[in-house]
């Protein structure tokens, strides 16, 4: 038989103004817990587990570890305004403030069905693009709904609308507070961006203001069509993450073999031209506990091996860029790497995909959201004379 876990609180409405609305927010202070026959008391640094009967099974209880982890990751403090959510593996990190009956509109990245608000909050702090979400605290069926936002209000003012029966929950003070990225409603992957020079003026930029968690795993995918022609210029640049004390932290260069740099430790994959004028779609991963690393090209598997930086964390304190190598952080770029040609669909994911998975995308340059870095990303991070084409005219 499953249980479900019933909370007991107390809660006081206040009333607060602000320019454009008025928003009812709530101070609220969870203290008990109660599971069949068990009391849990939740203070501020403790949990306290307690049996209403004589013939209490303590190791039935925390066996249910599904149940158990919602207690723990569940750590709410007063407040004067508003809910503050705190798991208490990240308490000094990732604060969370409720804002009652409203949600942030057009930036849902992904939909769950929850039992307890412990797991939306978990679910936010497990995926990486996470920044914001919206939690359905008064449902008629037996579950939740629990929208995972890329965005916050603050980034985008205009987004936030009312809901009842909603909560919708921002950190208190966010690492990352860069530009609202396209809405999730708009047609915000279908273009392709074009560099029309050799010039360390043209690049695209993307920081990364540690907004998602360092990388143990990725797969970073993308699709590009090369117009320089010349084979001196094979030591283009494609894609570029420097971090403050490591400028090749992740470099992918040279289009004619391509060349894959992981902490300035690379790999020469050795695989045919791709300057044909043609569009090509190109996949490297790697893992860190093998140093396991992986090349394909149009969804063919073309080179593969090990040993490349094991055990080695990339550090999410980075800047991402598309065309240029960084020869320092955030620079030093050099006109000879330049990248010359178009892209489109740059995305990364913390984990290394399947050759199944990255076959599929091979088929569409609309297929394929990565998790931690997406091709919508890169919008407001142009530079020089790189100019964005929507539609998008890739095709394999």
């Amino acid at each position: 038989m499953s249980h479900k876990l019933h909370m007991q609180y107390t809660t006081t409405i206040n009333s607060s103004s602000s320019k454009a609305e008025t928003r009812k927010e709530t101070q609220t202070t969870y203290a008990v817990y109660h599971y069949n026959q068990f009391k849990i008391k939740q203070g501020r640094n403790k949990v306290i587990v307690s049996c209403n009967v004589t013939s209490c099974n303590f190791q039935d209880f925390f066996s249910n570890m599904k149940m158990l982890t919602a207690i723990l990751s569940l750590l709410i403090i007063e407040s004067t305004s508003a809910d503050y959510v705190q798991p208490s593996c990240a308490a000094k990190s990732r604060i969370f403030i409720a804002t009652e009956g409203h949600v942030l509109n057009g930036h849902v990245i992904s939909t769950h069905n929850v039992n307890l608000i412990p797991e939306c909050h978990e679910l936010c702090l497990q995926t990486p693009l996470c920044l914001s979400y919206n939690y359905e605290y008064k449902s008629t069926s037996s579950s939740q709904v629990c929208e995972i936002n890329d965005a916050t209000e603050r980034m985008c003012p205009g987004s936030l609308a009312r809901k009842q029966g909603f909560k919708y929950y921002e950190e208190k003070d966010p690492m990352y507070t860069g530009p609202c990225p396209p809405s999730a409603d708009d047609a915000g992957r279908n273009f392709q961006l074009s560099f029309p020079a050799k010039s360390v003026k043209y690049y695209v930029r993307f920081d990364l203001q540690r907004r998602a968690s360092p990388l143990t795993a990725f797969t970073l995918c993308l699709w590009l069509k090369v117009a320089d022609q010349d084979p001196q210029d094979r030591n283009t640049a494609i894609f570029s993450y420097s971090i403050p004390n490591q400028f090749n932290e992740i470099l992918s260069y040279d289009y004619t073999n391509v060349r894959l740099y992981i902490a300035d430790e690379n790999r020469i994959t050795n695989t045919a031209p791709n300057n044909d004028g043609h569009w090509h779609h190109i996949c490297a991963n790697w893992e860190n506990v093998a140093g396991s690393w992986d090349l394909y090209i149009d969804g063919a598997h073309l080179a593969n091996g090990d040993n490349l930086k094991k055990g080695h964390v990339i550090d999410n304190n980075g800047i991402f860029i598309l065309g240029q190598e960084q020869d320092n952080y955030g620079g030093g770029f050099q006109q000879y790497q330049s990248f010359l040609g178009q892209m489109s669909g740059v995305n990364m994911w913390n984990r290394v995909l399947t050759a199944d998975e990255i076959l599929h995308m091979s088929t569409n340059c609309s297929y394929g959201i990565g998790n931690y870095l997406r091709w919508s990303d890169f919008v407001t991070g142009l530079h020089g004379g790189v100019s964005m084409t929507s539609p998008m005219t890739c095709f394999p």
